[in-house]
């Protein structure tokens, strides 16, 4: 499964808890999140140590972005969870 075939079928299924997910779908979805989180996180840090303005709304849509795709994340790892053998 390539990387836009994985976050397709992530978000296909948002909030969904049951059933199984394979391995590519979990890591490069998990890789899609850590890379929104780290720039999130980049950002907000440069903005606290500049005080710059620019920053603060490019910060927020990230915040928003990043809340967004909270729920499909934990959707994929409950159902990559199941196909271990594990509760989710």
């Amino acid at each position: 499964m390539t990387f836009i075939q994985s976050v397709k079928t992530v978000f296909k299924k948002y909030a969904v808890f049951y059933g199984r997910a394979r391995r590519s779908e979990f890591w490069w979805f998990y890789l899609l999140y850590s890379i929104i989180a780290y720039t999130a996180y980049g950002l907000i840090t440069a903005y606290i140590y500049t005080g710059t303005s620019g920053f603060i709304i490019t910060v927020i849509l990230l915040i928003l972005i990043l809340l967004g795709i909270a729920m499909p994340y934990y959707a994929v790892a409950a159902r990559r969870l199941h196909d271990t053998g594990h509760s989710g």
